[in-house]
C-alpha cells in the first residue's frame, strides 16, 4: 500500500460537522486524502467505488486505500489506526507497520476469544502491544486470569458509560464532550506513548 507523508501539508479548514465527526483532510494536485477515524467508513469507501468501477455509472468519485502520516494536533508524530475487531488480514497489514499495538478487549467470552487471536498474532509479528478493557466493571475474572499469565499491560479500563454510549450513537467524540471521557483519554495516550518509547 502507497504511504503518504501529509506531515508538512497544511490541512483543509472543516467545511461542516457531519454525524460521524470531523476528519481531516489535505488536499494535494488533484488528490484529496482523509484520515478515517470511524475504522470502517474509508473500508466502506473503498469497496463501493471499486463496485461502481464494474458498472456504467459515468461519474463517481474513486477511493483508493493509503497509509498517511500527519501531525494530528495534540499528538505530533503520532498516527493511529484502526481495526476490526479479530485477527483478519486487515488487522495484520495494519499491525505490519505500527511500532505499538493497543489491543481492545471487553470483559467477555467472546471479547477474550478475540484478544487471545490478536495476542498471538502479535506475538507472531513480534509487535509490542498493551490492552484496553472496554465496558470495564463487569465481572469475568477469566480475563483478569488470563491478562496476569500473559503479563500483557493493561492501559486502561473503561468502565460502560451511558454518557459515552450515548455520544457515540450520535457521532459525538467523547473526549471533546466529556471531561471525564477527556481525561481518561488523555491518561491513555500518555500511557501508549511510555509504552510505545520503551
Amino acid at each position: 500500500m502507497e504511504r503518504i507523508d501529509l506531515t508538512t501539508a497544511v490541512r483543509e479548514p472543516i467545511q461542516g460537522h457531519t454525524s460521524k465527526g470531523d476528519q481531516p483532510k489535505w488536499h494535494r494536485g488533484s488528490l484529496w486524502y482523509k484520515a478515517d477515524h470511524m475504522g470502517y467508513e474509508a473500508l466502506a469507501e473503498v469497496v463501493i467505488s471499486r463496485l461502481l468501477e464494474k458498472t456504467n455509472v459515468p461519474e463517481f468519485v474513486r477511493y483508493e486505500p493509503v497509509w498517511i502520516r500527519y501531525e494530528a494536533g495534540d499528538a505530533p508524530g503520532l498516527t493511529v489506526i484502526d481495526c476490526p475487531p479479530g485477527s483478519s488480514c486487515a488487522v495484520m497489514e495494519s499491525a505490519r507497520g505500527a511500532d505499538y499495538c493497543v489491543l481492545v478487549t471487553e470483559p467477555t467470552a467472546f471479547g477474550l476469544h478475540d484478544l487471545r487471536l490478536v495476542a498471538e498474532l502479535m506475538r507472531v509479528l513480534k509487535k509490542p502491544c498493551g490492552v484496553v478493557v472496554n465496558k470495564a466493571g463487569a465481572d469475568y475474572p477469566e480475563l483478569e486470569r488470563w491478562l496476569e499469565a500473559e503479563g500483557l499491560p493493561v492501559l486502561a479500563r473503561i468502565p460502560y458509560s451511558e454518557r459515552l454510549a450515548e455520544l457515540g450513537a450520535r457521532g459525538a467524540l467523547a473526549c471533546r464532550e466529556d471531561e471525564g471521557a477527556r481525561s481518561l483519554f488523555s491518561g491513555l495516550l500518555t500511557r501508549i506513548r511510555g509504552e510505545a518509547a520503551e
